[in-house]
């Protein structure tokens, strides 16, 4: 039970801000800090259950959160081999990457929904997510470093 505590604070913490940040993803770094922890089978599961929860409650169009995780998990593994995933420019390319990819997923949903989007809003969308990826992921590793990192095994 003590593992779950911390995916139960992240969860918390992630729809709050999702709430004051319309159509950010603050699930994603928390992935990111998973998989730099190389637990593959982990990441897989809680990005499934934060992927049901953006789907049912973000402001996203639905299935775009779907591409952009995916596409995450492409990523992470190719950029892998060129950066050393525990390195901070590995986390910014990462947040860059992110918002760039919501950016065009939602453009392409939406198209295709035959939706009407404000791309003036998808702008400051994109670059407030490309901002707040760094920070998130920093805030989750401190907070797993500071309160559970004496939980063994977490990832």
């Amino acid at each position: 039970m003590k593992k779950l505590s911390f995916f139960i604070v992240v969860t918390i913490i992630g729809i709050f801000l999702q709430s004051l940040f319309m159509g950010s993803d603050f699930f994603l770094p928390a992935i990111l800090l998973i998989l730099q922890n190389n637990n593959v089978h982990l990441a897989m599961i809680t990005g499934l259950g934060w992927l049901l929860i953006q789907e049912g409650v973000s402001s996203l169009p639905f299935g775009s959160v779907f591409l952009v995780y995916i596409a995450f998990y492409i990523a992470f593994y190719w950029l892998k081999f060129y950066l050393k995933t525990q390195s901070f420019w590995f986390v910014l390319i990462m947040g860059c990457f992110c918002g760039t990819l919501y950016y065009f997923s939602i453009s392409i949903i939406a198209e295709i929904s035959n939706f009407l989007i404000n791309f003036d809003i998808l702008t400051k969308n994109f670059l407030l997510q490309i901002i707040l990826f760094p920070c998130a992921w920093m805030f989750y590793n401190f907070l797993y470093k500071k309160y559970f990192s004496s939980i063994s095994n977490i990832f």
